[in-house]
C-alpha cells in the first residue's frame, strides 16, 4: 500500500511539473496549424496502423485473461460472465489512456481523478455502464486535446467491441422438480435436457446441481430473446414427468 501511494505521489509530482513547465504539449501554438495538424494524422498510415495494432493487442490479450479456462467453474460462472465484458472495456480504456498520457503527461492526473469520480461517486446502474462512461470521458478528453484520430479510432473500436460483447445476454436458469419423487428423473434426464436446450437458440455455458438438487444452468441467449421466450424454450426441453417443473430465470 505504501509503495502504491508513493507511485501515485510521484506520478502527480511529475504531471504537475510537466504542466507548469509546458513540456509535452501536443497542440500547435496558434494559426492554421492548430486545425490542420490534428486532421493530418488521418493521412499518416503508420500512425493509424500503430493505433489499430495497439487496440487489437490490448483487447486480444484482455480476452485471454477474461476467458481463462478456470474462470467458468461451477462455483463462479454466473459471477464472472458479466465481468468478462468489463475486462475487455478496461483493456480498451488502458490503451487509450496510454496514448493520451504519451501525448500529454499531465493528463495522467486528470484521467485518474475523473475515473475515480465516475467509478465511485456517480450513481450508474452497473459496472459495465461505469466503464462506458469512463471511455466516453476519455474520448472527450482526446477531442479536447485535438487528438482527433485517436478519438475517432477509439470510438470506432469501442463501438465494435460493445456491439460484440452485448450481442448476447447471460441468464441463470434454475429448474426445480415439481415433486420430491422425481428429483431422480431430473438428474437422470439432465444430459438430455441440456442437449435439447443446445439445439434451440440458447448456448449452455455451464450446468450443475446445487445443494437442493436443483438443476442450475448458465445460458447465453441472443439479445432479441426476452425472458418469456427463453422460458418457453426451456420448458420445451422438459418432457413428462418434468413438464410441471418450476423454472426461474434471472439475467446476469
Amino acid at each position: 500500500m505504501i509503495v502504491c501511494w508513493g507511485q501515485m505521489l510521484l506520478l502527480a509530482h511529475n504531471s504537475v511539473t510537466d504542466l507548469l513547465s509546458g513540456q509535452g504539449s501536443p497542440l500547435p501554438e496558434a494559426g492554421p496549424d492548430r486545425l490542420m495538424s490534428p486532421l493530418a494524422e488521418f493521412t499518416m498510415p503508420w500512425f493509424i496502423a500503430a493505433l489499430v495494432l495497439g487496440y487489437v493487442f490490448a483487447i486480444g490479450l484482455s480476452a485471454v485473461i477474461a476467458w481463462h479456462p478456470r474462470s467458468l467453474s461451477t462455483a463462479n460462472a454466473d459471477r464472472l460472465l458479466g465481468g468478462q465484458r468489463v475486462l475487455l472495456l478496461l483493456g480498451l480504456i488502458g490503451a487509450t489512456v496510454a496514448e493520451i498520457v504519451m501525448a500529454q503527461p499531465a493528463m495522467a492526473l486528470v484521467i485518474f481523478g475523473i475515473g475515480g469520480l465516475i467509478r465511485f461517486r456517480t450513481n450508474l446502474r452497473d459496472e459495465e455502464l461505469n466503464f462506458k462512461a469512463i471511455l466516453v470521458v476519455i474520448i472527450g478528453l482526446a477531442c479536447g486535446m485535438s487528438e482527433l484520430a485517436l478519438a475517432v479510432f477509439v470510438t470506432i473500436i469501442g463501438w465494435l467491441l460493445i456491439w460484440f460483447i452485448d450481442k448476447s445476454q447471460a441468464y441463470r436458469v434454475r429448474i426445480t422438480a415439481a415433486a420430491k419423487d422425481i428429483h431422480e428423473v431430473l438428474e437422470t434426464e439432465s444430459d438430455a435436457i441440456l442437449e435439447r436446450i443446445r439445439n434451440s437458440k440458447l448456448k449452455v455455458v455451464n450446468a450443475a446441481f446445487d445443494e437442493k438438487r436443483r438443476l442450475v444452468i448458465i445460458v447465453s441467449a441472443p439479445v432479441d430473446l426476452d425472458e418469456n421466450r427463453i422460458n418457453r424454450l426451456i420448458r420445451e426441453a422438459l418432457e413428462h414427468p418434468l413438464a410441471d417443473s418450476q423454472v426461474r430465470i434471472r439475467p446476469l
